[in-house]
């Protein structure tokens, strides 16, 4: 049995067209979702609209231990305890996903990471840290570009490295179809006009408060309104907007309302890494809210723009948009038979073992 370990919402997403896909290909498949990022109602949502059933288990965490790698890891041994596993598939670089590539590691089982082989260089993000220590226990490496297969070929990395494209393309497709039945003006009067889409989550941005309003304060000299669906980790978002006249705060969005706010938006500012390819395949240029990115692709001919929190490169990156001629695809293809494929070969024949 395939086992595959999930806990936050991007990982919901690429879960979903993956395991239905090869349940198609009938194979059999049992789903974990670790609860680091469990909502009922986000999670019902994501599940419904991709047309999947949801997770066989769900792990009930405490605060604690939903950032407790290791702990998550003992969990999910006891729920996998009396079962047979070919192998576990991770997705992404959270803590969920090292928490299945330790399980992998310490019961000997092949461990399938699918978006391998992304680099930020960065190592004071926990993400970049756990990607690499996911890598080196991955007996097979689903990669988004050849940079990242130049990222683990470059590590020695020795587990079986194949060039995939991205999951996130073939849901991005699919929510194209869910488009237009949403009706986006029931949202906010303003997406009846040009407007920006604002989306800030990560740690650094959340909890500096000094970086939230520099970002802020520069999203109110744009020259048009910016509509900002706002993450739960910050708590009193109207304090932040207040008197800021520019700025639209609304509860956060599900999968295919986000999808057609940014086909409908100008420009995509945002810090997470998943809005960047989204903007990029719905060419849409992207301010990107950090000071590095792991798609690095996304940078050329200024499709994505690196600015972090400094008011003045995001305001001199608005008089810099990429021509629409220079846009050429990335990640794109048809990721996940690609993937599919694979998988099935190796429940037939066997999983590589690390070298």
């Amino acid at each position: 049995m395939l086992v595959h370990i999930i806990g936050t919402r991007p990982q919901y997403i690429k879960a979903a067209v993956v395991v239905s896909a090869l349940r198609k290909a009938g194979l059999e498949i049992l789903v974990i979702d670790t609860g680091q990022h469990y909502d009922p109602e986000m999670s019902v949502e994501i599940w419904k609209n991709f047309e999947m059933e949801a997770p066989e288990i769900l792990i009930s965490n405490n605060e604690n231990d939903k950032s407790n790698p290791q702990l998550i890891a003992n969990q999910i041994k006891d729920k996998i305890s009396d079962i047979f596993v070919s192998a576990i598939v991770v997705y992404g670089d959270t803590n969920s996903a090292l928490a299945g590539a330790i399980v992998a590691g310490d019961l000997q089982i092949p461990l399938v990471h699918i978006e391998a082989g992304l680099r930020s260089f960065n190592n004071e993000m926990p993400e970049e840290r756990n990607r690499i220590r996911i890598d080196k226990l991955s007996s097979v490496l689903f990669c988004s570009s050849e940079t990242g297969i130049k990222n683990l070929n470059n590590e020695g990395i020795k587990g079986e490295i194949i060039l995939s494209g991205d999951v996130m393309y073939n849901a991005f497709l699919f929510a194209q179809n869910k488009i237009p039945e949403i009706n986006l003006e029931k949202l906010h009067s303003i997406t009846n006009k040009p407007f920006a889409v604002l989306t800030i989550h990560r740690p650094q941005n959340t909890e500096n408060l000094t970086r939230l309003n520099n970002i802020l304060e520069a999203m109110e000299d744009l020259p048009f309104p910016v509509l900002w669906p706002v993450h739960p980790r910050i708590k009193k978002a109207g304090d932040f907007s207040q008197g800021k006249k520019n700025i639209y705060p609304v509860a956060p969005q599900d999968y295919f309302t986000m999808q057609a706010l940014i086909k409908k938006s100008q420009i995509v500012f945002t810090d997470s890494g998943g809005l960047q390819k989204e903007a990029y395949w719905a060419m849409k240029p992207c301010i990107t809210l950090r000071n590095d990115t792991e798609w690095v692709e996304t940078l050329h001919n200024n499709w994505n723009v690196l600015t972090g929190d400094d008011k003045e490169k995001i305001i001199s990156a608005l008089g810099n948009y990429p021509q629409k001629e220079t846009w050429k695809p990335l990640y794109t293809g048809n990721p996940v038979g690609i993937i599919k494929d694979y998988i099935q070969k190796f429940e037939t024949e066997g999983y590589p073992s690390i070298k």
